[in-house]
């Protein structure tokens, strides 16, 4: 109680501050808004939900240096991303919720793409190849995406061609022995369209035996069969080798491990604004090897129909259905096959009662065939007082049962084991002045019973155990400026803290970013800056991990019309730090990571 006095009363002098300044706005003076899909499966502006949701275009993913999807997301408050280097896995924590991605949704257009062995995706294997844009709703969101999502929801949406014929081409060499080269062709004619991707990366690493190897392709078919329906076939290859070091506190030499992903997906889409369907169905599929002796393969068969109408100009209702079967066999000890379904129904509606207000609820009643049923609420409402301001309501429930490694393949597992449940109350204040500046503060708390985490057995053999630990609450405040003086630069900075109770291995307190693009007709200057404080190796603030700050750029020439030199520097000031990580297969324990690095590429893009 204290907790939402508190909230409502800083959200309260934050409005009545921003009154006054609303009086003198003029018309037509908002920032430009993007559009989402993944909070609601529909379009709106993130200002327009009552979910906290961000995104990265195109634009903003090429002012980046990133080697793949989820690394991007570094920069968002909120998010912090494990890793061991700049290549290889990287697992997210949305809000200090992640367990090397468990609990954190990843999804290809809408599709769930993790193994199901495991309950995480390969982070690797989603390069930068073909991406549009990525999506990402911070805090639970298992109305619309199950279990899975109990911390939050990563999106991301493939790139569909908006010409005849179009080619892309990206190479570049730098430190470390790094190089990486993508392909990008595709074409639209008639009533067909398609787009095929080959993405390759290659890295020495900047540690011994921390070597990288990793190839993509993906490929996409698509057909209009008439003014309202749309047929889309689908499919990615992916494999890749990491070697991983370990920590420095437990060094292990010469461990790597070798994945390959696969998918495919067929989706049909029909209706128009007032009314339309959709349905999916997908395989996803691919084999895991480990130095250790690990050697196991695992599948993931899903459909998911979803279907939307409008009953009035103030409603809207999503009505749908999803059906997922999970399976794998190990090769090694233990020898075994396991396989698990879930089945789920749900619901989200909107309903605007007056033009300052929209209300939202929505509930997914969901089967998992070891727990049997659960049901997760929400509920969420959005006022807009004046022009330019949007303040945020909502309470939600997550959940996320253990997933097969966790009850039956190590001797970690624990067949007991609950399901994870959180309660979160989160309030948000988006406000714009003018076409120049725009402030997002989000302030949440979420309160769960049952997190699943790795502790001490007290026994010689296994020496860590996966246990339900009893109740935690997470809370903390988010805030994010940008600032467009004018067309040619723009200024964004955001601060995270993040209070975890005794929860502290691995999670910072306090995160900053900071960026500046600078676009002059002939470059494009990208500087990003990140800050990293309260950060410990142990939970109950024991073992304090050294500040962290960071500063990366990006220059971008163009050379003639169709080519682009780019040049990409990481931790310019050449700062010794580390991280802290816990991979599969591996102690827990600080990564170091790279010190100053270069890479200079070429981009050609032709029509």
């Amino acid at each position: 109680m204290v907790f939402c006095r508190s909230v409502s009363l800083a959200l309260t002098l934050v409005l009545f501050i921003f009154l006054p300044l609303a009086a003198q706005e003029r018309e037509g003076e908002e920032l430009h808004e993007e559009i989402v899909v993944t909070a609601t499966l529909s379009p709106k502006s993130p200002k327009d939900v009552a979910l906290n949701v961000e995104s990265l275009s195109r634009k903003d993913l090429e002012r980046l240096w990133a080697s793949n999807a989820v690394g991007a997301l570094n920069l968002l408050p909120g998010v912090f991303v494990n890793r061991s280097g700049e290549f290889g896995r990287m697992d997210i924590d949305i809000r200090g919720l992640g367990q090397n991605g468990r609990r954190v949704a990843i999804l290809v257009n809408g599709r769930p793409e993790k193994m199901s062995l495991f309950g995480c995706a390969v982070t690797h294997s989603f390069p930068l190849d073909n991406v549009e844009r990525v999506e990402i709703i911070k805090g639970p969101a298992s109305v619309l995406y199950g279990g899975e999502a109990l911390g939050g929801v990563v999106n991301i949406l493939t790139r569909r061609p908006t010409k005849p014929v179009e080619t892309e081409l990206f190479t570049s060499i730098g430190s470390f022995g790094t190089k990486m080269g993508n392909l990008k062709q595709g074409g639209k004619f008639n009533r067909w369209e398609y787009f095929l991707t080959y993405d390759y990366q290659e890295s020495d690493g900047h540690t011994p035996s921390s070597a990288y190897k990793g190839k993509s392709a993906t490929a996409f078919v698509g057909y209009r069969l008439g003014e309202s329906s749309y047929l889309r076939l689908s499919g990615k290859f992916f494999t890749g080798k990491k070697e991983e070091p370990g920590p420095v506190e437990n060094p292990s030499l010469g461990f790597w491990n070798d994945y390959d992903r696969n998918s495919l997906e067929a989706e049909f889409s029909s209706g128009s604004e007032t009314k339309g369907l959709t349905l999916k169905a997908y395989r996803n599929f691919g084999k895991s090897l480990i130095s250790d002796g690990w050697d196991s393969k695992d599948y993931t068969n899903g459909s998911l129909l979803h279907f939307h109408l409008r009953p009035s100009e103030r409603s809207r209702l999503t009505l749908g259905a999803e059906y997922r079967r999970f399976g794998g066999e190990s090769f090694h000890s233990p020898r075994g096959e396991w396989t698990k379904d879930e089945q789920a129904f749900f619901f989200y509606g909107e309903y605007s009662p007056l033009s300052l207000m929209t209300l939202s609820s929505g509930g997914r009643l969901q089967r998992d065939s070891l727990y049997g049923w659960d049901f997760s609420p929400q509920l969420g409402v959005v006022f807009f007082p004046l022009k330019g301001t949007t303040l945020r309501f909502l309470v939600n429930r997550g959940f996320r049962s253990p997933q097969l490694n966790e009850l039956y393949l190590f001797p970690s597992s624990q067949p007991d084991l609950k399901p994870e449940r959180v309660w979160n109350y989160e309030m948000g204040l988006d406000r714009s002045f003018g076409r120049f500046l725009g402030l997002r503060m989000s302030l949440f708390r979420m309160e769960g019973r049952d997190l699943i985490e790795t502790v001490a057995s007290g026994k010689a053999y296994p020496r860590y155990i996966f246990r339900n630990i009893g109740c935690f609450t997470f809370q903390g405040a988010e805030a994010s400026l940008v600032l467009t003086p004018s067309p040619l630069w723009k200024v964004r900075g955001s601060y995270g803290y993040l209070d975890t109770g005794g929860l502290t291995r691995g999670r910072p307190g306090h995160k900053v970013d900071l960026s500046l693009d600078i676009a002059p007709r002939r470059f494009t200057l990208s500087l990003q800056g990140q800050y990293l404080a309260g950060y410990y190796k142990e939970n109950n603030s024991r073992g304090e991990i050294p500040t962290v700050f960071l500063l990366n750029g990006r220059i971008s020439l163009p050379l003639g019309r169709n080519f682009q030199v780019v040049v990409d520097g990481k931790n310019l000031f050449n700062r010794g730090y580390a991280l802290f990580g816990e991979f599969p297969g591996l102690s827990a324990g600080l990564y170091p990571m790279p010190r100053r690095s270069f890479a200079l590429g070429v981009r050609f893009q032709g029509f």
